[in-house]
């Protein structure tokens, strides 16, 4: 991907060219330099440019689809660097299953995704495994990672890291590559828009399959009733069910 030095997207640039609103605030001191640019707003919203990708993410947790916005600042983004010959998008979905400790995430995936078997009895302490998973899906993969991980939320107000908790989880990180074979700019640029307006049928194809193939048939879902993702509203309603206790996150990236 060629795109513009990571310096120079900043949240006066993204402002003044309309690619995010004008009262966007952001939610700490950005990073910005040569190497990466890294802005975070208040509203979640998050944006990372490196040389040679950027990647737009959001977090979902139980909001209602048509609140997100992150989608449409991608479009934005691609539809002002017309000339960025982008050769790969990728939608990439991040969630978690709290569970009650650490060994109950690791028996998760050793005794419920994997078959008991004498290679799980060695050592002085439970296997650790992770499971890396490929589907084809109709014109498209996606590669599934699944692992048992700890992760820190900011107690109340908090935010230096001795004030945090760690929460044990399982894991699931999705992704959805799509490479972009055309190199004419009116082509590439029209795939990336493509790839953009559908990216609510691959959050559903993923939330399906971690809800109902991966979590327990007993946890109830959740539907989602979900809007038109951009302003030309050429995105047909859906509604994505997943567990509540998922907390799904997506962010969109390209190089």
């Amino acid at each position: 991907m060629q795109q513009p030095n990571p310096n120079l997207v900043t949240a006066e640039f993204l402002k003044l060219s309309a690619i995010v609103p004008l009262d966007w605030q952001l939610a700490r001191e950005p990073i910005n330099n040569d190497n990466i640019s890294e802005l975070l707003f208040t509203n979640g919203v998050r944006i990372v440019a490196e040389p040679n990708r950027i990647m737009f993410g959001e977090n979902i947790g139980d909001r209602d689809i048509s609140t997100l916005t992150v989608a449409t600042i991608a479009q934005k983004y691609s539809d002002i660097f017309k000339l960025a010959k982008y050769s790969a998008v990728g939608i990439n979905i991040r969630s978690y299953s709290p569970q009650a400790n650490l060994l109950a995430a690791t028996q998760y995936i050793n005794h419920q995704l994997l078959a008991d078997g004498s290679w799980q009895n060695y050592g002085v302490a439970p296997v650790q495994a992770a499971l890396n998973l490929v589907y084809s899906l109709e014109g498209r993969q996606l590669n599934l990672d699944i692992a048992a991980a700890g992760m820190q939320f900011a107690v109340g107000e908090a935010t230096l890291k001795e004030l945090q908790e760690i929460t044990p989880v399982v894991l699931f990180s999705g992704n959805f590559r799509y490479n972009l074979i055309t190199s004419e700019v009116g082509d590439n640029l029209a795939a990336v828009s493509q790839i953009l307006r559908d990216w609510q049928t691959d959050l559903s194809a993923y939330c399906e399959l971690i809800t109902d193939r991966f979590l327990s048939p007993q946890t109830p879902t959740l539907s989602l009733p979900t809007s038109a993702g951009n302003e030309d509203g050429n995105l047909a309603a859906m509604e994505i069910p997943y567990a509540p206790n998922l907390h799904p996150a997506i962010s969109f990236s390209a190089q």
